[in-house]
């Protein structure tokens, strides 16, 4: 079970340009975030555009490398206020564009040990799962327009449908 505080970083990098701050607006550029947890898994890099205000938080070129996963792209949420998001996170609007992502659940082992013991988690975990992927809508109908993801060389699958009451 994932316990937050058994988390301890070293070679901690924090490289920040264009911090704004005003009431209700925060945004900033990370050009580099890294860190080492004490379980073995790094955030090797993460670079993005941050905005938060009162309404929307965007990541926009957002990239993200970890130990077995990496991905790319633009995520956006809209929501009527910071505690709407909080208190009724289903009115809550997301925008995600992933057009490059390579990812292996291997990561959720540094933190849910007992995952090595799922068949299927670790079935799934012997090939990456490359592709693209696009999500928008509010959180109880999310759309998923055409998607492609591989599992290794001969597996693919294509998606394109409607997710219903996500946090149900």
């Amino acid at each position: 079970v994932f316990n937050a505080e058994n988390m301890q970083f070293t070679d901690v990098n924090l490289k920040a340009n264009a911090v704004v701050y005003e009431p209700g607006n925060v945004s900033a550029s990370f050009e580099n975030v890294s860190f080492i947890d004490r379980s073995g898994f790094q955030l090797k890099n993460l670079t993005t555009d941050l905005q938060v205000s009162n309404t929307i938080t965007t990541l926009k070129n957002l990239s993200v490398r970890t130990n077995n996963n990496s991905i790319s792209g633009y995520v956006s949420m809209n929501y009527n206020s910071i505690d709407a998001l909080i208190q009724q996170p289903n009115s809550t609007r997301i925008s995600v564009n992933v057009p490059s992502l390579n990812v292996n659940p291997k990561d959720a082992y540094f933190f849910s040990p007992e995952l090595k013991s799922n068949e299927y988690i670790t079935a799934l975990s012997k090939k990456q799962v490359t592709g693209s992927l696009q999500l928008n809508g509010d959180v109880n109908n999310i759309t998923i327009p055409k998607t492609s993801l591989n599992w290794g060389k001969n597996t693919k699958i294509y998606l394109e449908g409607t997710i219903k009451n996500a946090l149900d």
